[in-house]
């Protein structure tokens, strides 16, 4: 019993559990055995899970997740078919995919490998070893405004910042293997390849040990789609390598950067130029050697542009006829900077090609950049950087360069050479060449600090050239000189000389005395030109002057004064104004007080342009200190003539386009004006007699008067108008704080501008002199709309009303082919449409940086509906994206009111309708050229819209509920389909509109349109009797009929539209009846008559008003419609036991080309010996004129009868037929006779 006892206590020990005969001790510490456990658990599954924690990121996409939290802009851009991530695995990334907003791919890499295990990164993360790059493309696409690259980048720059703490150092190596760049032209979609890129870099982590690379590439041009395919010439090597250790300091240190160019296409530079707008386009291949090297922190450098060559240079221009360029054979070439310190070097530099050479040496002193930071005193007493504050650079004295530099340059131009490539640019005469000719060019220094010159010179020798077979030689030719001080002002010019045939101009002096004198004899100038030259297209005539004077007073008083005039001036240049001047007069006066190196002050100044009745005055108001271009010159100035004669002048300086603008001019102001600034006072314009055409307007106006006043930035190109009033009889407008200022892409605007303006005025602004509008437009536009600035975003809002619009057209009538010469034709019917009140309103932000507005609410209210949308717009400087939704309310019976002036009395539909709809994708489309013209829309515009009606009637068709909806996808409006009960039959429809195409047509496929529909009067008269013209303006109708489409197709803005439109068709009509209209009459009156005369009752006549219903039995008739006509073949009708057949066409202006068929019933000839050859016949008779006026052919009665054989029924026919059918047609017109 112990020993059990011992061994229970022992067990107690052991699991810490009390003896039960101890329950009255002290109760025992807790147990511990429990919780080591749990840890011991905790810690196995977590070091499980640390384990197959990369291979869980990997299989459940968790690694997206963590990049998209991490990088939001880059979340569902980034995509791998597999990643291999373990702990004791080198970290492999298979089909990497980077992708743009629309999906488009912009890189891939077939496999990323790193060298170390993963485990090996984590524990030495600031050495990660080599990473391997296999097989990486890159695909940019480079537009006129950016590159898909560019914008991809830009999204990553706009996360948070990472602070101020320096980069950790770290230790890595890359090698790229067989990579490929793709360079793509977006607008001419060519394509450049840097192939086979292969690249190694080795990044040590201390900032002052040496860092290498080196990288080989083959660059080409590939062809895309539509793209010419690479030529041999287009392929290229480049091959690069660098050694640099960077200074302990943080500077240059010490390094050499070499690159070998062999045969590198110069093509892929073409979108970059084109981006740049050079107007510059470039061919070829380029090859070359530059090599760098530098030391003592960048101190000491020196720049090696050796053995550069070309053999097949391009470059074209905008500036140059189309088809031509310049071709460029560089020979070996070279140039040579070095830099020590301050002073930099030009060592030398060699420039040889067929066209032009050029050679020098020379220094040049520019100092290294002087870095300044504001500073404040410590409490210790020692200087520290001022809070917040920003290191600037203190400007460079470029005087001081210009002193201490010393410049050797010499250079020729081939005349002859680039003439001979550049014929039509050049406008030369089809016979006539350059042979010779060299323009020589010189620049110098001389002297030493402040006596440094610097001599410049251009002369023209051996010019020589042929003109039809004749030797032609200039023997004065164009000499320039000049000798300047290193000073910018005019005042630096000590001597200038220009001499030639032509132009002769002599000036030389300093500040104290000079004098300027130049002559230009046009005339002159002209026949010089022409000599080789085709002037067709250009005048030029007139002598110019010019007389400048300045010198330096007792009491040290400076004055200016000039004369110059033009003297029957005629200039005629192509795409500009004519200038035409008879003499034309400019004086100029100014006062100041001189100093050591100029003016000190300007007190005084005057300039007057006269000509005519034209002036132009403009006087200093003000003194100005140290007068220069970029000091404020208080002036005022007055203007007055016809602007007429005043745009010629300023054309050179003022883009005109395609504006042509006259008027009486009478404007004033004042303000203060320099290089950086300009700072309107009160300025006042008034124009009388108004007529500006361009751009498609045509502006004419009475009086048109303008007040305004503000600020022009011209430095940041921005400005500033307080306030801004116009004033004429078209419109009122008043702008109030006009803030105007540049925002990439594009200028932003702020303000508020409230405007009124007469519609009817207003439209004569788009009315052609020669094409007078044959409609009126009246009523009255008004609104504000008004532009705030909320941080960096521009809010806008405007609300603008049309009230009492009312349009008034005339509707002309169809032409009567059958009318009288000399009849009255017949008078237009006035068709009108009015608006009581249209009003938008709505608020939006623009975003000037990222182009893009937020529409909050835009709202439309008419008397007929109402829209309300919101959404977005980007680009609006270019393709303007859009992706507006919203909704509309549209009220049935106002809609019939709107539209049926349109459509005619017969329209009417109601209920009212509340409906959603969308639009997304790019309202406007690139230019492009005329070769490859655009759809009406662009393709990539998707929008959907509907709707829906309680009740329709239109043209005899009556309809009850039914649903028009609308989808708009890949340049295609979709309609319906539209599936109704109509006229108690089915319309089905699904017509469609290309709207994607250049000229939009309406397109329906084959399949029934209309089935079992019953035929009522209206229908036969306001449509039917275009497909069966015997139903025109029936007075009854019965019977049912079915429409089957073979296929319609309506271009829907040509000019010719009804020329242009086909459609065909079966017309099925099941029974009818029809009471007799204006042609059924006819055939009535012809059928009534036939009878009478075969009877053998030739005087019978046809009663004045025949009865009877014509029956059309059951039958397909097939319609065409071709050339503006409706063609229909074998339309069978009877009236009692006779038949008639109808074919022809009837012309959508109501004109008529038919040929009618009566066969001669059985009935009337049986029992007839005299008429049996009638039996078995058909009598043709043709019909022309109008549906509502049908007349018989008047030839076709004399010849009637003719048509058959025997001569006694001729006989009878003439007598009896003949007349019978006069006293129901008329008289028929006598035949010509024949020639």
């Amino acid at each position: 019993m112990a020993k059990r006892n011992k061994r229970r206590v022992a067990e107690d020990d052991l699991y810490d559990v009390p003896d039960d005969d101890g329950a009255d001790e002290t109760p025992a510490p807790k147990k511990r055995g429990g919780w080591l456990f749990r840890a011991f658990l905790g810690l196995v599954l977590l070091g499980v899970l640390v384990f197959f924690a990369p291979t869980i990121i990997v299989s459940t996409g968790l690694w997206k997740t963590a990049l998209g939290y991490a990088a939001p802009q880059l979340a569902g851009k980034i995509d791998a078919s597999s990643i291999s991530l373990s702990w004791m695995s080198p970290i492999v990334v298979n089909e990497l995919k980077v992708s743009g907003d629309a999906g488009e791919p912009i890189a891939a890499v077939k496999q990323i490998r790193t060298e170390k295990s993963l485990l090996d990164i984590v524990r030495a993360w600031q050495d990660p070893g080599r990473i391997t790059i296999t097989q990486p493309v890159v695909r940019i696409v480079v537009r006129d405004e950016g590159s898909n690259v560019e914008d991809l980048l830009a999204k990553l720059s706009t996360g948070d910042d990472a602070g101020s703490s320096a980069a950790p150092q770290i230790a890595v190596g890359v090698t790229i293997e067989q990579g490929l760049i793709e360079i793509i032209d977006d607008k001419t979609k060519v394509a450049y390849h840097v192939e086979n890129l292969n690249a190694d870099a080795n990044w040590t982590a201390a900032a002052d040990q040496p860092k290498q690379a080196k990288f080989s590439a083959v660059v080409r041009q590939a062809a895309e789609a539509g793209a010419p395919p690479a030529s041999p010439q287009s392929v290229g090597e480049i091959q690069g390598e660098l050694e640099w250790s960077p200074g302990v300091d943080g500077s240059l240190g010490t390094g050499r950067a070499g690159m070998l160019v062999s045969e590198f296409p110069a093509d892929i530079a073409t979108p970059f130029l084109r981006r740049a707008q050079t107007g510059l386009a470039i061919g070829g291949s380029i090859t070359c050697t530059v090599l760098t090297e530098w030391s003592n922190g960048g101190e000491q450098l020196t720049a090696d542009l050796s053995k550069l060559s070309s053999r097949n240079l391009v470059v074209q221009s905008t500036a140059m006829a189309a088809g031509e360029m310049v071709r460029v054979a560089v020979e070996e070439s070279s140039a040579k900077i070095v830099r020590k310190g301050e002073a930099w070097s030009l060592a030398g530099i060699s420039l040889r090609s067929n066209l032009a050479s050029l050679s020098g040496r020379g220094s040049i002193a520019i100092p290294a950049t002087i870095s300044t930071v504001p500073v404040v005193v410590a409490p210790d007493g020692s200087a520290m950087p001022a809070p917040t504050s920003t290191a600037t650079s203190a400007p460079i004295d470029w005087q001081k360069v210009a002193r201490d530099s010393d410049l050797q340059l010499e250079g020729s131009v081939d005349l002859a050479a680039i003439a001979q490539q550049l014929p039509a640019t050049l406008h030369m005469k089809e016979s006539a060449r350059i042979t010779s000719g060299t323009l020589a060019i010189s620049a110098t220094s001389q002297g030493v600090a402040e006596a440094k010159r610097f001599s410049l010179t251009a002369k023209t020798s051996k010019l020589q050239g042929e003109a039809a077979g004749r030797q032609v030689a200039w023997d004065q030719p164009l000499e320039v000189s000049a000798l300047v001080r290193p000073e910018f002002s005019l005042a630096a010019i000590e001597q200038v000389f220009v001499k030639s045939s032509f132009l002769d101009l002599q000036g030389e002096g300093d500040l104290r005395a000079g004098r300027l004198i130049a002559k230009a004899d046009l005339d002159k100038l002209a026949s010089e030109l022409s000599r080789l030259i085709d002037l067709a297209s250009v005048e030029l005539a007139g002598q110019m002057n010019l007389d400048v004077r300045w010198q330096q007073q007792p009491g040290e008083t400076w004055q200016l004064t000039a004369d110059g005039s033009l003297d029957k001036l005629n200039v005629i240049l192509p795409g500009l104004l004519p200038w035409h001047e008879d003499q034309l007069k400019i004086t100029a006066s100014a006062e100041g007080l001189p100093s050591a190196t100029g003016l000190s002050e300007l007190s005084a100044a005057q300039l007057s342009v006269r000509s005519g009745t034209d002036a132009f005055t403009a006087n200093l108001t003000g003194v100005v200190k140290n007068p220069s271009p970029s000091a404020l010159w208080p002036v005022n100035w007055k203007l007055e003539g016809d602007l007429a004669t005043w745009m010629p002048r300023v054309q050179t300086f003022l883009s005109l386009g395609d504006w042509i603008i006259a008027g009486v001019i009478d404007g004033s102001g004042g303000g203060a004006f320099s290089s950086q600034q300009i700072e309107l006072g009160e300025t006042s314009i008034i124009v009388s007699q108004l007529m500006a055409t361009g751009s498609g307007l045509a502006i004419r106006e009475p009086r048109v008067e303008v007040a305004t006043s503000g600020v022009v930035n011209l430095a940041s190109f921005s400005a500033s108008f307080p306030s801004t009033t116009v004033r004429s009889s078209s419109i009122a407008l008043r702008a109030e704080n006009i803030n105007i200022a540049t925002a990439s892409p594009g200028v932003a605007v702020t303000g508020l501008v409230e405007y009124r303006g007469d519609l009817t005025r207003l439209r004569k602004w788009f009315e052609k002199p020669a094409e007078p509008f044959e409609s009126q437009l009246t009523g009255e536009l008004v609104g504000r709309v008004e532009l705030k600035y909320i941080g960096n975003v521009i809010d806008a809002t405007i609300d603008t009303s049309a009230n009492n619009v009312q349009y008034v057209w005339l509707e002309q009538p169809p032409v009567d082919p059958a009318a009288r010469p000399g009849s009255r034709p017949l008078e237009p019917v006035q068709r009108s449409w009015s608006e009581k009140t249209a009003r938008i309103t709505g608020a939006a932000t623009y975003d000037p940086t990222s182009d893009k507005a937020q529409l909050a609410s835009m709202n439309l209210l008419s008397s007929f509906a109402s829209v309300q949308m919101s959404g977005t717009m980007e680009k609006l400087t270019s393709e303007m994206l859009v992706d507006l939704k919203g909704e509309t309310v549209v009220v049935m019976e106002q809609l019939t009111q709107m539209l049926s002036p349109i459509l005619g009395p017969t329209f009417n539909i109601a209920g009212q309708d509340r409906r959603p709809f969308s639009i997304t994708g790019p309202l406007l489309q690139p230019a492009t050229d005329a070769s490859s013209p655009t759809g009406f829309i662009s393709k990539s515009l998707k929008a959907e819209a509907g709707i829906g009606w309680d009740s329709i009637r239109y043209m005899g068709l009556v309809g009850g509920q039914g649903l028009l909806s609308a989808k708009l996808a890949d340049g295609v409006l979709f309609l319906g389909p539209i599936d109704m009960m109509l006229s108690e039959g089915q319309f089905i429809a699904a017509p469609r509109i290309t709207l994607g195409e250049p000229q939009p047509r309406l397109i329906m496929d084959k399949g029934p349109l209309l089935t079992k529909v019953r035929i009522s009067p209206d229908m036969c008269r306001d449509w039917l009797k275009f497909v069966a013209p015997v139903v025109a303006d029936a007075t009854e109708a019965q019977g049912t009929f079915s429409v089957e489409l073979v296929g319609v197709s309506v271009p829907l803005f040509s000019e010719n539209r009804e020329k242009e439109i086909t459609a065909g068709g079966l017309l099925t009509i099941h029974a009818a009846q029809i009471g007799p209209g204006p042609l059924a009459e006819q055939y009535l009156g012809v059928i009534k008559q036939l009878k009478s005369a075969v009877e053998n009752n030739p005087l019978a006549t046809a009663p004045t008003e025949p009865r009877g219903w014509i029956i059309l039995p059951e039958q397909r008739v097939q319609v065409e419609v071709v050339d503006g006509r409706v063609y229909h073949r074998g339309l069978t009708m009877t009236v009692k036991e006779v038949a008639l057949i109808t074919q022809g066409s009837v012309g959508l202006d109501q004109s008529l080309e038919m040929l009618s068929e009566i066969p001669i019933p059985d009935k009337w000839v049986d029992g007839k010996p005299l008429l049996v050859g009638l039996k078995g016949q058909r009598i043709s008779i043709p019909i022309r004129g109008q549906i509502n006026k049908p007349q018989l052919d008047g030839t076709a009665i004399g010849n009637l009868a003719k048509q058959f054989a025997n001569r006694a029924v001729q006989g009878l026919l003439e007598q009896g037929l003949n007349k019978g059918l006069e006293k129901i047609f008329g008289q028929p017109k006598t035949p010509a006779p024949s020639p």
